[in-house]
């Protein structure tokens, strides 16, 4: 396995400019060593590829990777409260039940992973790829993003209520229920993303739309255009 390569994190959303793409700095974690050893709640692991792990109902809140290529991991149940995901890969990730709340992401990313419900709420994210990935219900509520792009993924339901996001973009995505309630955005691109319903159209001030979604809300506020 490899890192993501510079090529693949270049914006190319039709339409965007520099200034309001997603500016996200290329992930290439320094991973020299191989990790096979136990992990404990509040630990920081740098420098290591770590290959199915098993921590499934573990409690590592507070856990740190830093300059990390996780592949492959099995994560359901585990407590990752407060965790720390920096200049990481998270690969093949296996989780029914995600459970990161108030965690940290920063030049990261998260490819070909299978997440039933992603935890992930009142975390910052910065700088963050999240691509090929299926995940059922994504709970970014309360959550601080800029410069994140979701990159053929599949969803059921993106939670997106009271959330900070600035330079967000969504590319070959797809989703049935879309709530921004109560939502800041700022330069969120949501040309690339299929979505069945959306709650809280009001929050959609700071979003790019492409003719078709607009004609689709149009009709979800009762508006005939003609």
């Amino acid at each position: 396995m490899s890192p993501a390569t510079p090529s693949a994190r270049r914006p190319s959303t039709p339409g965007a400019t520099s200034r309001t793409a997603p500016r996200l700095a290329p992930c290439r974690p320094r991973a020299v060593e191989t990790f096979s050893g136990d992990v404990y709640a509040e630990e920081s692991l740098e420098g290591l590829t770590i290959r199915a792990a098993a921590w499934a109902d573990r409690d590592l809140h507070g856990l740190t990777l830093l300059d990390c290529i996780l592949q492959g991991a099995q994560l359901d149940g585990t407590n990752l409260k407060g965790a720390r995901i920096h200049d990481t890969e998270v690969a093949e990730l296996s989780a029914p039940s995600l459970t990161a709340p108030e965690s940290s992401w920063s030049t990261a990313s998260v490819r070909d992973s299978r997440i039933g419900a992603a935890v992930l709420h009142g975390g910052v994210w910065r700088s963050v790829l999240v691509t090929g990935c299926k995940i059922d219900f994504l709970n970014l509520r309360d959550t601080t993003l800029q410069d994140v792009v979701f990159e053929n993924c599949s969803f059921r339901d993106v939670d997106l209520v009271n959330a900070r996001a600035t330079r967000v973009a969504f590319r070959g995505c797809r989703a049935e229920t879309l709530d921004v309630r109560s939502a800041q955005f700022d330069a969120v691109d949501l040309r690339g993303l299929e979505f069945t319903r959306v709650d809280g159209l009001d929050a959609l001030r700071g979003t790019v739309v492409d003719e078709q979604q607009l004609m689709a809300l149009a009709r979800r506020l009762g508006i005939d255009v003609r």
